[in-house]
This record gives C-alpha cells, sequence and structure tokens, in this order.
C-alpha cells in the first residue's frame, strides 16, 4: 500500500494504527493479545472490528486508550490520532496527563456491560450533570437543553427518564443513556465494545438504528467492536477481522461479504445463519477447530493449523498484509503477489 493512497495530501486516517504489540504478563509466561496489529480509520466512518471470542478486540482498543490492568505490558507500536484542531497525538507515547485530556471529550468509549456503570443512587439528570462538570462544560442556562436534546436522540422521553435511577430503567433503556452522556460531550472518536450484548432482539434493533442516526447527524469517527457480524453488515462501512491478536483482513463492508480473501473470513461469514437458509437449504458451516492459544501461539501464520489452504511457508513464516487489490487489505501468502503495507 503506498504512502501516497493512506498518509497523502488526499488521505489522513482519524487514527492510525502501526505494529501495535502489547502481552499480559501471567505466572506461566506472556500473553500475547495484541501482535502486531496495523489498521487505520477513517474519519467519519464506522470501522467494526470482528473476531471470535479472544481474538483480542477489547484488549486492542484498551492497549491505544491506555486503560490496561497492572499486568499488561505495550511492547511497541504507534497509535497517531489526528484531532479536528490539527494536532496529532501518538497515544503510545503519550502521558497520563494527556490521556485524561482526551478521554471523554476527544475519545469517547462505551465498554461492554456500559449500563452496568451507571451509578445506582443518581438519577440520570444528576449523571448528566455530573458527567458536564467533570469536563469544564455544565452551563444552566443552555446544558439542560442539549440534554433534552440528546435523550430524544437517543429516543428516550426526557421528561420521564431524567428523574429516574438506573434501576427504574430497561437494561435497552440504561445502554441509551449511557450513549446520550457519551455523545453529550460531542467526541471526535466513539468506540463501542459489543453494544448490543445482554439485549433482546427488539431492544437490539432499535440500538442499531439510534447508533446510524447519531452517526449521520454527528459524522463521528466510530469503532465498533462486536463478534455479531450481521450487526456489522448493517452499520459498518469498513470491516477489520481479527485473528489471534492480529488484523487478518481489511475492507469495505460490502465488498468483504461479497468476496472475503482469507480463507478465515470466509470461514466465519458462512457460518452466519440466516432465515433464507431456510429456503435455499444451507447449513451454516461453523470455523473447524479451536483458536489457538495467546500464550503458546503457533509458529508461522496463526491460522494455518485450521486453514485448509496452508502449506509449508504458511506454517514457519508470518506473512505481512498484502493489498492485492485497491483498498483491500489481507494478511496471508495466497497472496503474496500484491503490494505490502
Amino acid at each position: 500500500m503506498s504512502d501516497e493512497v493512506r498518509t497523502g495530501k488526499n488521505f489522513k486516517p482519524k487514527l492510525e494504527l502501526r505494529n501495535l504489540r502489547m502481552e499480559y504478563l501471567v505466572r506461566e509466561g506472556s500473553i500475547k493479545a495484541v501482535s502486531g496489529v496495523t489498521l487505520f480509520v477513517d474519519e467519519g466512518k464506522i470501522t467494526a472490528i470482528v473476531g471470535e471470542s479472544g481474538s483480542g478486540k477489547t484488549s486492542l482498543v484498551e492497549t491505544f486508550l491506555k486503560i490496561l490492568p497492572r499486568n499488561a505490558r505495550i511492547r511497541g507500536g504507534e497509535a497517531l490520532l489526528r484531532l479536528s484542531s490539527g494536532e496529532e497525538v501518538d497515544l503510545i507515547k503519550a502521558d497520563e496527563r494527556t490521556m485524561r485530556r482526551l478521554r471523554g471529550k476527544v475519545i469517547g468509549y462505551i465498554p461492554q456491560g456500559a449500563q452496568n456503570s451507571l451509578n445506582p443512587v443518581l438519577t440520570v439528570e444528576q449523571h448528566f450533570i455530573e458527567t458536564l462538570r467533570n469536563h469544564g462544560l455544565w452551563k444552566p442556562e443552555s446544558s439542560m437543553s442539549e440534554i433534552h436534546s440528546m435523550l430524544s436522540l437517543v429516543r428516550l422521553d426526557p421528561d420521564t427518564v431524567l428523574k429516574k435511577y438506573p434501576f427504574e430503567l430497561s437494561g435497552g433503556m440504561k445502554q441509551r443513556v449511557v450513549i446520550a452522556l457519551t455523545m453529550i460531550l460531542k467526541p471526535e472518536l466513539v468506540i463501542l465494545d459489543e453494544p448490543t450484548s445482554a439485549l433482546d432482539v427488539f431492544s437490539q434493533r432499535v440500538l442499531l438504528n439510534i447508533l446510524n442516526d447519531v452517526s449521520m447527524k454527528y459524522r463521528n469517527t466510530m469503532i465498533l467492536i462486536t463478534h455479531d457480524i450481521p450487526v456489522v453488515a448493517e452499520l459498518a462501512d469498513r470491516l477489520a477481522v481479527l485473528y489471534a491478536g492480529t488484523v487478518v483482513e481489511v475492507g469495505n463492508t460490502y465488498e468483504i461479504f461479497k468476496e472475503p480473501l482469507h480463507p478465515y473470513t470466509s470461514m466465519l461469514i458462512s457460518a452466519i445463519p440466516s432465515v433464507a437458509d431456510i429456503y435455499v437449504k444451507r447449513i451454516p458451516k461453523p470455523v473447524p477447530g479451536e483458536p489457538p492459544s495467546l500464550l503458546n501461539p503457533p509458529p508461522g501464520c496463526k491460522f494455518h493449523p485450521r486453514c485448509p489452504y496452508a502449506v509449508e511457508k504458511c506454517r514457519t513464516s508470518e506473512p505481512p498484509l498484502y493489498e492485492p487489490k485497491k483498498e483491500r487489505f489481507v494478511k496471508c501468502w495466497l497472496y503474496s503477489g500484491g503490494e505490502k503495507l
């Protein structure tokens, strides 16, 4: 992939990850949770990161946000964030004071099970006031109007919800309150970790529509972490597939679903059940085998023990990220004729 295409005047990603590495130190050794991730997140777009449980999706985000547990160690790489002011910050090199300035106001993070983070002794209104005050944004004459508008955007009635406590709300309503709390700060980059998990089908549908509305109104850059492939198909502009702590395929969501390049991506898509299967008699096929241990990952391509196309080179050498087609990137020796990233 040429520098002119990705980093020239015509293209500057909002977030640029290059060879990011992080591991957890445990008694048995080191768990290589993030293993050389390179990924560009386009400004104003929704980029989804998908993969099986344990593939490193959440660990990747926690690495460049630097909210890791004590036994984690960042082993190298860059995470360049380009702000609307023109400032460029390498999050990996940034000190904690800089990160505190960025978290919330610039980077909004909605972690897994975020609805459980609401304070049970504060009303929804108090949550908003406290959030705005903590970031120096509380203005009594105008903030309440903004709060009402934000709650309406996430399809909650302000007059009904503001005086309620979290335990008086359903799971889906609490999730929408958390989204509104995040968006009230107008962050430039919003990260959502499994936003539809633990919600019923109806609440999931409502939430997906809300996220689409929020994206359309504010044109935020969004990163959506999920293992729910149908959610990706509906929301994301771009898709990054993570396997064993590394990105194995990146591209336009529609194009990846139409023609997946990496064998793992193809298997993930084939495993999706569909209503259409009733009529075409297609049986979803689970991905064979088990994900590799990140404590003792296999040599070479980490997917080779499960790959039907693996050859000797796959077992001994890890492939780089290739660009076999414009804006399509794949970490696989099958595409070694393409340009390297």
